[in-house]
């Protein structure tokens, strides 16, 4: 049978929420970052927009409820 190709190796970032929780996205610290200041610089309710870790799935975040980013664990 055909092996798998391995998957490419993606920068993760934690993004550590008002509420306590962290949400792992596929991005670069500086990407998050310039991400969630590009959000916040926009108009009232403007989310950035991100994928999740793990999942791929698409993610929007309110840049005035974060409180952290740091790299992520891959």
């Amino acid at each position: 049978g055909k092996s798998k190709p391995d998957q490419v190796s993606v920068a993760t970032t934690m993004i550590l929420l008002v509420t306590g929780i962290e949400v792992e996205v596929d991005a670069s610290l500086d990407k998050v970052v310039k991400v969630l200041e590009d959000a916040s610089r926009s108009s009232a309710g403007t989310l950035a927009r991100l994928t999740q870790a793990g999942t791929g799935d698409p993610i929007a975040i309110n840049a005035a409820h974060v409180v952290a980013v740091r790299p992520g664990n891959r």
